[in-house]
């Protein structure tokens, strides 16, 4: 039995339309794999939790008796890196009931207190 003549046109549409649809949708729509959403979804919870402890870590970093010198020592260095290494280093981003301090945490800490 012979096919339709329509079939292979309407195949090809079918396959034409749906390379296009996907195309579309991951270019255009926002479509994203799976592991791309387990990425964002990961980097976005670690910002948020930076975001809530910032204040503590701020508070911390005021109550400090050495806040003073230790704040104009901390405007002085030059590199993102030894600002977060001090504000790591002086406690100000460990959080109570930790035993070390939270790097990104210590970065966004040092980020607010030189501005």
């Amino acid at each position: 039995m012979a096919a339709p003549s329509w079939t292979k046109p309407a195949i090809m549409g079918g396959i034409v339309g749906a390379i296009c649809l996907g195309v579309v949708g991951f270019a255009g729509a926002g479509w994203v794999t799976e592991s791309k959403a387990r990425t964002m979804s990961s980097d976005r919870s670690a910002a948020d939790v930076v975001a809530a402890l910032l204040p503590i870590c701020l508070h911390q970093a005021a109550a400090d008796p050495k806040y003073d010198t230790r704040l104009v020592s901390l405007k002085e260095k030059q590199q993102a890196f030894q600002q977060s290494q001090s504000v790591d280093d002086w406690g100000w981003a460990t959080m109570p009931g930790s035993e070390r301090a939270h790097s990104s945490l210590a970065r966004a800490c040092a980020r607010k207190l030189v501005e």
